[in-house]
């Protein structure tokens, strides 16, 4: 399992930049040379007895994420926990609760700030803790409209790196007030030649906003927190593959993601009705986003007359 590791003593750890003058461990004993204490990583299977990548990528310099290890604990996180569990914030919001997606392709009726922004009360009205949203006006007007938290995106294109997918469109999301800032987190490149690290770096350098990363893999996942992301979500769980999408979320992605991260795991991707929802819930996701099956009348209405007229 992926853990964050204060007094581990796996070969990544001690491979990891030295630190300048004597250093004392959370637990209270001398660090070893050549390591950083409070750092984590993905084991080595000496440390946990599994087999995982453990190639480095840097967290970005100088920030402490807010998932970091509480320093009153001195023990990694075991399989199943957050690391640290938010109280405060939007994701103490979010946490067990509904994240509905409150978006409309351009073509579609639906499309435009106002129905959006009515969207999203209604949702809001209905229990949801939270709402996802693309563009910026429509973002704008979604946030005067609710008093729960946004996650906010922008699409460009339809292919490759689409989600937020430079920095800039990232800090212009955040801009809007959406508290969390929703990008492609997937290993692909990035239009601005930015990393993930040096996107997730910029947004919480320059604004208050949490980053969720969409992936679509485990590794994925994992170079995602490394790179300073505070939430991670399944949203690209199937769609970056040749092979034809599956019928419904990557529950396995999930659990395994959620077994091992130290930060929240949100599934989104597929989910059509209740009851998959609260599949995805058991199967230990921190919340669940769900769109098209709640605010997507054409496709849905779609749907009925397909199954009348056959």
């Amino acid at each position: 399992m992926i853990r964050f590791s204060p007094v581990c003593r796996c070969s990544p750890c001690t491979r990891w930049p030295p630190v300048r003058g004597p250093t004392t461990s959370i637990s209270g004993q001398p660090e070893r040379p050549g390591r950083t204490p409070g750092h984590w990583h993905p084991p080595s299977p000496r440390c946990a007895g599994i087999s995982v990548s453990t190639r480095r990528r840097r967290r970005s310099p100088g920030r402490t994420p807010p998932h970091a290890l509480s320093l009153t604990s001195p023990n990694p996180t075991r399989s199943g926990e957050l690391v640290h569990r938010p109280e405060t914030g939007p994701l103490a919001t979010i946490e067990g609760g509904l994240i509905v997606s409150c978006q409309a392709p351009p073509d579609d009726p639906m499309s435009g700030p106002g129905v959006m922004a009515k969207m999203a009360a209604t949702v809001v009205a209905a229990g949801a803790r939270a709402v996802r949203v693309e563009g910026l006006d429509d973002l704008r007007a979604v946030r005067a409209a609710v008093d729960v938290p946004v996650v906010g995106l922008w699409k460009v294109g339809n292919d490759g790196v689409y989600i937020t997918p430079t920095v800039d469109h990232a800090l212009a999301v955040a801009a809007t007030g959406a508290e969390i800032v929703a990008l492609d987190a997937t290993a692909r490149p990035r239009p601005d030649g930015r990393s993930l690290a040096e996107t997730v770096a910029a947004v919480h350098e320059k604004t208050p906003a949490l980053v969720m990363a969409d992936i679509s893999s485990y590794d994925e996942g994992v170079a995602a927190v490394e790179a300073g992301a505070d939430v991670i979500a399944t949203t690209l769980a199937g769609y970056t593959m040749h092979d034809a999408v599956p019928d419904g979320p990557d529950l396995a992605l999930l659990t395994a993601l959620a077994r091992d991260l130290p930060v929240p795991v949100v599934c989104e991707g597929r989910i059509s009705t209740p009851r998959a929802a609260g599949a995805a819930r058991r199967a230990g996701a921190f919340a669940v986003v769900v769109g098209t099956a709640i605010t997507r009348p054409h496709v849905i209405a779609a749907g009925f007359v397909e199954a009348v007229e056959e």
